[in-house]
């Protein structure tokens, strides 16, 4: 399995980052529900927490507050890459539906 390495993560817009794998890959990844059910989570309801998103070392991972341990907020390259992933192929997906015409 293709270990992913993460070459930038940047805030979009809260609660929104984009992901850009070294690979070229690149993808938004939306945090509105994982603020809203989770515990772990919940810090990142504040948006001045969200924008210090950073990738972590060697570029294995991005998250919030790295430095502080017990307290962290991180996400693992390769399990976001697969999440990203999924998510673009079911957008593409929809759109291809949509796209049909009404004789298929």
């Amino acid at each position: 399995m293709k270990a992913y390495r993460i070459a930038t993560v940047d805030m979009v817009r809260h609660p929104v980052v984009r992901v850009r794998y070294d690979d070229g890959f690149e993808e938004e990844m939306d945090f509105s529900e994982h603020i809203e059910t989770g515990d772990l989570f919940a810090p990142l309801f504040d948006p001045a927490l969200f924008a210090t998103v950073t990738v972590g070392p060697s570029g294995r991972s991005f998250g919030w507050r790295l430095s502080e341990a017990g307290r962290e907020i991180d996400l693992c390259a390769d399990g976001v890459r697969s999440a990203l992933e999924e998510q673009r192929v079911r957008r593409m997906a929809d759109t291809y539906r949509q796209r049909r015409s009404a004789a298929e």
